[in-house]
Order: C-alpha cells, then sequence, then structure tokens
C-alpha cells in the first residue's frame, strides 16, 4: 500500500470519527428538546442512525490499513467510545420520545409529564454523557494531522481525478491538509461550525422546508465514505503502477524514435506575417464554389471511409484547372465530417498551411466545438529525407509516439493489451502491422478525441495505393479513419489517386487561394524603395500573376531581383524584362537555373562542381538510409550523417579519392576550416539556389569532442531547398544531365563520402552522453560492447554496401585503406582499453577485429551484405593480429 493511499484511509477514519461525534452533538440537542418539554423532530432520529453507519465505515476502514499506527489507533478508539456513549442515548430516547397523535388528550399529556419529569430525573446522565463527549472532542484536538497524511500527500490525493467524487466533508479536511492546518482541532472547529450553521437554518425554516433539508442532508450523509474512499484508492492504485511502469514505458517511448522523426516539420518555415488568417474567416467562405462536401453538419458516412472510396469510379482527377473551390475549415473542425484536403501545385505552400494550421490555436478553438479535449497530432512526409521520413511505417512510429507521449496510465495498459509491446527496443523493432494495431487500440482507449494533421501524402510511394489500399501498407490511413472520434487533414498534390481517395471530402485548393498571402511576402522581401508607388505595385503585381500560387518560385524570383537591384538595375523597364525572362513554370524554372550555373564567362567548371555536389548530396542520403539500417542502435544521423558540410567539404575537392586521403593525413584544423568556408561559398554561388544548408539537430546519444570550431560545421547539413528541386533532378531528362555532368560514378562518389568521413574522424570524436538516473542491463551491456571508436563501424558500414561497391576488388582495396588508416591511429578515439595499450598495433587491430564481427553478427543488413562467408572469414584473418591468426 502506498504512502498516499494510506494517508487517505487514515483521513476516512478520522472523518469517520468526526462525523460520529457531530451526530452525537445533535442527539443530545434532540434529547434536550425532549427533557424541556419541547416537541422533538422524529426526523432528527436519523443523526442516530448515521452515527452507526459511520461508526462501521470506521471499522471497516481500519481493517482495511491493517496494523494501526499510535495516532490512527486513539481515532479508532474516541470513535468506539462516542458510539458507546451513542448507543445509551439511543436507548434514552427510546424512552422518552412521544410521538404527536400519543401526546393529545388526557392522557397523553400525562404520558408526557411523565417522561418530562424522568428526563429531569435522569438529568444527571445527561450531563455525564456531554462531559463524556467533551473529553474525547479535546483529546482529538489534541492530536496532529501531519501523523496521519502529511502535506505532499494530500496534494497528491487532490490532484487525482477522483478527488471531486469524495464526500464534501472529505474534500474538506483534504483540502485544509493542503493549506497546511497542522491539529485536527482546527479541522473539528470548522465542521462544528457548519453543522451549527446547518441547525440555526433548521429552525429558521418552516416544517416542510425542515423535512426536505433534513431528508437531502441525509442523503448527503449517507453517501458512503468507503465507497468515495475506494475510487479514490483504485486511482492512487493506477498511480503506483504508472510509477513503476516508469522504466517500461521510457523505454517504449525510446522504441518509437527514430533519427530526424521531426525533422521536416523543424525544417520548414513559419509562415509570413499575416499570410493564411484568410482560412479562418467564415465571412470569405461564403458564396464560395464548393465541393459535394460542402454540408457539414449532415454526419453521413464518413465512418465508411473505405466503402465509399472503393465504390468511387474515378477515371481522372476531379479537380479541373479552371474551377476554384473550397470548403470552410473552421466549419470542417466544427462538424462531424472526418476528412479534409489541402490540395495544390508543387511548392505552393502547402506543407506551410498545414504547420500553420496544425498550431494555431484557432484550430484548437474550433476543434472543442467538435468534442471537448481535442489532441493535434502531426506527421509531416519528406521525399528527400532518410527512409522513415518518406514511408508510411515512420508516420505510424511518429504518431504512435505522439498519442503515448505523456500518457503513462494509457501506455501500460498498451503494453498489457498487447504483450509484444513490452519487447520494443528500437524502431527496428517494429513493423507496420504492429505499429498499426498499437495505434488503432490506443486512439480507442483514449478518452481524446484527435485530430491528424498529414503533409505531403504524394511523398511516400505506399499511399499510391490509397484509394484500394488492400493488402497494401496505405491501409493503416483507412483504419485509423474507422476509428470514432477521429478526424485527418491531408495535403497532396493534385495526383489521381488522392483525387480519387478525397472525393467525398472537404477541400481546398491553396495555389488559387494564395494570391493575398503572396502579395504580403513581395512586399516585404522585394527591394525596390527606389520604385514609385505606382511602379511598385505594377511589378508586384506582375509577379503575382505570373506565380501562379507557386510561393517557392516567388520567393527565388525575388531573390534574382533583389540581385539585379545591387547590380543598380532600379528601373521598373529592366526589372520587368528580368522577370518576363524567368520561366513561370517550376521545373523550367529549374531548368533555367541550371542553365545559369557558370554563365559568368560560361565557366564549365563550375558546372561540373554543383553536379558532383548534386551527386554526392543524393548519395549521402542513401548512404543515411542504409546506415541507419546498418548501425541501428548506434546510429545517430546529426552527428555522423554523411551530407554535413564538414564531410561534403572534404569529398569535393578537386582530387581523386586517393589524393583526398593522402592529403587529409596532414590536413590542420585550419585547412578544414577552409575548405568548409569553400562549400558555404558554393551553395550561394555554384549550385544555382538548388542547395542550401540547414542546421541538424544535437542528437541526446552523443557528445563531440575536439576542436569546437569545427562542430558546427558537421552539424549543418546541406539538403534540396524543395522536394520538387530533388525530382528535378531525379526524374526529368534535363536534371538527369545534370548529375551526368561531373561524369562521376556511384561508386566514385560513394568512395569518395568514405574518405571525407575517414578526414572527419581525425578531428572529431564522438562519447555516448552520461546517462542520468538508473541504467538497466541492456543499456549497460550495450555501453560495453559499443565501441567508443564511434565512427569506426560508420566507415565499416559504408564499405560493407553492396549497392555502391559492387566489384569486390574495390571493396578489397577499400577494406585495405580503412585497415591502414585505423593501424595509423589516425582515428581521433579508441576504445577505452587503448589507455592500457597505448594504442599498440596490437590493439588497433584488435579493435578493428572486434568492429568487423560485431557489426556483421548483430545487423542483419550487414549480414545480408556478406554474400560469400568464407570470403568474409578470409577478412576476419586478415584483420585479425598475427598471434591470433597463428592459431587459426
Amino acid at each position: 500500500m502506498s504512502g498516499a493511499e494510506a494517508a487517505l484511509l487514515g483521513v476516512g477514519i478520522l472523518c469517520n470519527a468526526m462525523q460520529i461525534l457531530t451526530f452525537a452533538k445533535d442527539s443530545i440537542h434532540v434529547y434536550r428538546n425532549i427533557r424541556d418539554g419541547r416537541a422533538p423532530d422524529p426526523k432528527l432520529d436519523s443523526y442516530l442512525k448515521n452515527a452507526k453507519i459511520s461508526f462501521n465505515e470506521m471499522n471497516q476502514t481500519a481493517a482495511q490499513i491493517g496494523p494501526l499506527g499510535q495516532t490512527q489507533q486513539q481515532i479508532v478508539d474516541v470513535g468506539k467510545k462516542v458510539n458507546d456513549c451513542m448507543n445509551e442515548l439511543q436507548q434514552q430516547f427510546a424512552k422518552l420520545h412521544v410521538d404527536e397523535p400519543s401526546r393529545r388528550g388526557l392522557r397523553g399529556r400525562v404520558t408526557a409529564s411523565k417522561k418530562s419529569a424522568l428526563a429531569l430525573w435522569r438529568g444527571k446522565e445527561l450531563e455525564d454523557a456531554e462531559h463524556n463527549l467533551q473529553r474525547h472532542e479535546q483529546l482529538l484536538h489534541s492530536l496532529f494531522l501531519d501523523q496521519i497524511c502529511s502535506q505532499s500527500q494530500a496534494a497528491e490525493i487532490t490532484s487525482l481525478d477522483s478527488f471531486k467524487h469524495l464526500s464534501v466533508a472529505l474534500q474538506s479536511i483534504i483540502s485544509q491538509l493542503v493549506d497546511g492546518s497542522t491539529k485536527i482541532s482546527d479541522l473539528i472547529t470548522d465542521f462544528s461550525s457548519n453543522m451549527d450553521d446547518r441547525l440555526v437554518e433548521e429552525h429558521a425554516m418552516t416544517r416542510t422546508a425542515i423535512e426536505g433539508h433534513v431528508a437531502l442532508a441525509e442523503n448527503r450523509i449517507r453517501q458512503s465514505v468507503s465507497q468515495s474512499i475506494d475510487q479514490l484508492r483504485q486511482e492512487l492504485l493506477e498511480r503506483e503502477k504508472d510509477r513503476s511502469f516508469e522504466k517500461q514505458y521510457e523505454q517504449l517511448l525510446s522504441s518509437l524514435l527514430f533519427p530526424k522523426m521531426n525533422s521536416r516539420k523543424n525544417g520548414i518555415s513559419n509562415n509570413h506575417p499575416g499570410t493564411f488568417d484568410w482560412i479562418f474567416n467564415r465571412h470569405n467562405m461564403e458564396g464560395s464554389n464548393r465541393g459535394p462536401s460542402s454540408e457539414f453538419d449532415q454526419p453521413g458516412d464518413d465512418g465508411q471511409i473505405s466503402e465509399f472510396i472503393h465504390s468511387s469510379d474515378v477515371d481522372g482527377c476531379r479537380c479541373p484547372e479552371n474551377e476554384p473551390g473550397f470548403d470552410c475549415f473552421p466549419g470542417w473542425l466544427e462538424s462531424n465530417s472526418k476528412l479534409f484536403w489541402v490540395s495544390g501545385k508543387p511548392a505552393s505552400g502547402k506543407s506551410s498551411l498545414m504547420k500553420f494550421l496544425a498550431f494555431k490555436r484557432l484550430t484548437a478553438d474550433h476543434l472543442n466545438a467538435w468534442r471537448p479535449n481535442v489532441r493535434v497530432l502531426t506527421h509531416f512526409f519528406w521525399k528527400p529525407g532518410q527512409l522513415l521520413e518518406r514511408n508510411v511505417e515512420g508516420m505510424a512510429l511518429s504518431l504512435l509516439y505522439q498519442v503515448l507521449d505523456g500518457k503513462t496510465s494509457l501506455s501500460r495498459r498498451l503494453c498489457e493489451a498487447q504483450l509484444s509491446v513490452r519487447q520494443k527496443r528500437c524502431s527496428s523493432d517494429w513493423n507496420l502491422e504492429e505499429l498499426t494495431e498499437a495505434i488503432v487500440w490506443s486512439l480507442k482507449a483514449s478518452p481524446a478525441a484527435f485530430c491528424i494533421f498529414l503533409d505531403g501524402l504524394d511523398e511516400a510511394e505506399e499511399l499510391e495505393h490509397l484509394p484500394r489500399p488492400d493488402w497494401t501498407n496505405a491501409e493503416v490511413i483507412h483504419k485509423l479513419l474507422e476509428v470514432d472520434d477521429v478526424k485527418l487533414c491531408a495535403s497532396s498534390r493534385e495526383e489521381q489517386a488522392f483525387c480519387s481517395f478525397f472525393e467525398c471530402a472537404s477541400w481546398l485548393r491553396i495555389h488559387q487561394l494564395n494570391d493575398y498571402d503572396i502579395t504580403l511576402f513581395v512586399r516585404e522581401r522585394l527591394d525596390i524603395c527606389g520604385l514609385k508607388c505606382s511602379d511598385r505595385d505594377a511589378l508586384i503585381g506582375d509577379i503575382v500573376g505570373k506565380a501562379e500560387g507557386v510561393f517557392l518560385w516567388v520567393a527565388i524570383v525575388v531573390k534574382r531581383l533583389n540581385l539585379a537591384v545591387l547590380q543598380r538595375h532600379t528601373t521598373l523597364k529592366l526589372l520587368q524584362e528580368r522577370l518576363q525572362q524567368t520561366p513561370s513554370d517550376l521545373t523550367k524554372l529549374y531548368t533555367d537555373m541550371w542553365g545559369r550555373i557558370g554563365d559568368d564567362a560560361q565557366l564549365p567548371s563550375i558546372r561540373v562542381t554543383a553536379s558532383l555536389y548534386f551527386n554526392l548530396v543524393i548519395i549521402a542520403r542513401q548512404l543515411n538510409d542504409y546506415l541507419q539500417e546498418a548501425i541501428r542502435y548506434d546510429w545517430d544521423p546529426a552527428t555522423m550523417g554523411m551530407s554535413s558540410i564538414l564531410v561534403l567539404a572534404a569529398a569535393v575537392q578537386d582530387m581523386s579519392m586517393e589524393d583526398i586521403l593522402r592529403t587529409g593525413r596532414f590536413m590542420t584544423v585550419e585547412g578544414v576550416l577552409d575548405i568548409c568556408s569553400r562549400v558555404e561559398n558554393d551553395l550561394k554561388y555554384a549550385c544555382g539556389g538548388l542547395l542550401e544548408a540547414r542546421q541538424a539537430y544535437q542528437c541526446i546519444s552523443y557528445l563531440e569532442k575536439g576542436d569546437e570550431r569545427l562542430f558546427e560545421y558537421n552539424l549543418t547539413t546541406v539538403d534540396f531547398i524543395h522536394r520538387s528541386a530533388f525530382d528535378f533532378l531525379t526524374s526529368s531528362e534535363t536534371g538527369r544531365e545534370c548529375l551526368e555532368f561531373c561524369q562521376s560514378s556511384q561508386s566514385e562518389q560513394a568512395s569518395r563520402l568514405l574518405a571525407a568521413h575517414l578526414i572527419r574522424s581525425r578531428f572529431i570524436h564522438l562519447k555516448i552522453k552520461p546517462v542520468n538516473g538508473p541504467i538497466d542491463i541492456d543499456q549497460l551491456t550495450r555501453n560495453q560492447l559499443t565501441p567508443r571508436n564511434a565512427y569506426l563501424p560508420v566507415a565499416v558500414g559504408i564499405l560493407h554496401n553492396q549497392r555502391f561497391f559492387v566489384d569486390e576488388a574495390v571493396r578489397d582495396a577499400l577494406y585495405n585503406i580503412l585497415k591502414e588508416w585505423q593501424l595509423s591511429g589516425l582515428f581521433g578515439d579508441h576504445g577505452t582499453m587503448a589507455h592500457y595499450f597505448q594504442l599498440s598495433s596490437t590493439y588497433l587491430e584488435a579493435e578493428f577485429l572486434q568492429v568487423m564481427i560485431s557489426l556483421a553478427t548483430r545487423n542483419r543488413v550487414l549480414w545480408h551484405g556478406i554474400v560469400d562467408f568464407m570470403r568474409f572469414l578470409h577478412l576476419i584473418s586478415m584483420a585479425a593480429p598475427q598471434h591470433i591468426t597463428g592459431t587459426y
């Protein structure tokens, strides 16, 4: 039994004792009325009955506690003695009480006179009873409350949801404990005052009112203290279970986290001030051309989402270009309708709008009109990101994490309902079927309602099956919609699959509604102070009209025009000419941006550099996906990722991979800082604005050690400005020509990144952050087995990637390079035993061997990558120290 639970029962005993004492005083008041010849109220007999109820409850509660403390025992003794006194008073009451009909007539008056004479004769017994009650009350006065229930325990009890269901008396006592009362006398004074007020009120009211009041008071008193305590005890028990579950809960949440889970959401810029406010203006919605789902108040058949999707016969997209329209978003939030679709052209601002809607306070306010206590869940797909950032499994991990975050009790019940959940330790331990089952159960078991915002459905290839999801990963979306009290707002491009799925959904097309937002953005960002107001307005109008709702196009054009202004091309005519030369189609714009790379003196070397950057960023993303599976527990994209400025700076150097390594052996920190600075300059001028640098988050698992001037470069990643830029390079003919311009194979690019990673390992090494609090045996074992040379496993993982290194001779060459780098002691850090061996060649060989074996045996990706087992044994023998191989 927890301390708070025992304290609650102790307060229950005290409350019962105080009620017994109060009922005893009331009974003596009745006794005096009879003795003095006044007619008693027969209803007051309920005091004696309720005193008996309180006495029985006190005994039951005391039995639940078990051995009583000294103070608790004294309270129980007082209750028993007062009860004995009450029994005597009840016998006296039975002898003295004459009901109203019996008082009529001469015989009745004689009987009443005899009873009054008997009461006078027994006055001494009444005074003795009053004296005894005062003595028992004084004993209660002398007891200290903190020996029954401390202030902190009382505060914990009041924090429980069931506290409001306790009897008024119990609530009053516990609340005064929270306020700092330390003596029972304070409680009894308040308790008696309330009872005295009640008696004064009784005498002031009419007989009918008295009967009604007493009946109500009797019902309230009969509210069982033990029942209310049982309810609170159950909640205390649940809380105690949650505390014991805390370690398991942390493991469960940790298993749902994956690298860069929130990277896409954090990378989306907040909306420009003043933009998107129109979506909450109902007046602007009136008269709009709405689709078939505009009647929000009709419940419809939203729960049968799969049925109406399967039954729809759609040969093409329902979104004609010449038919603007949108539904009222606030109305949808308040309605029973389940689906809302935000559609639009690529780069029209869908993700910014979705982030705005998900975290806007007005969204929560409107949702409260639909259901109280609505929780908002979000996920942002990202096609250029790592595998879990662009697939449905990553979405399920993210949503389940949000549902369970801060909900220990719900998580505990999930583990009890689905025992396999207890075994999960990392994201790779889950499969989509288990995640779907867990999230559906959690949504149903939660008392809250949910509104889910999913951005970029078109960035997950699996969701092309959304209209007909049977036996595909897209089925999880349908199962979420089958849960009661779940709404879904999703965004995507207007591709056929999504036009079909959202055919009956509420809907808006952002590229037809954001002219005002684009105007605000251009007015703020375009540096044209030298133009007249009329010329400025004309230029802004031209930009907005040519944008056709594509926000990214506007951002690029504004940047171009500002550059022209810096070159003193500030007349309206020159700026309009520059604008007219800019293609309005985004793909054509990217083609134009590529064509302008190196246009100063037509330098092809700049195009080669840009092409190499594009290739390296794409290969780095693929390597990150691979390493996330290969390294698993030890992978940290922030400090180990292959697309950091630090890695790209070494990889993009105009020299062969062998020369990169050769110079990297002797490169100084100043030399590394110099090439990193060149990368920043290349991103601005050589890459045509298609790439940008982004600050990565610092993972909680590792601390960077080394020269601090390099830390920021290692934590800053390079990525495409938008998914459409990535699509342009990988999917269009012109984009593929851009990638081929550097005339470098994927194997060569991956080799460059491996060499760059080795150079990074010279200057930065990683330390596992110390764990605060207790550490479990699994974590302790992992920390002992994890090599402290954290960059060495990354290099070994890259080496075994057979997608990029198909040729066995290439892998052998890279293997020898890696081993030689290790044996030369060029890694910035080594295992904990290195201090004892003083970095001897024997130790370095043994460390290399340990990493090779541990990664291959612990990770199925690397194990499957080792096609020739005998060749793997050969590599192991090559890695092993001579004194080991001699007995092999």
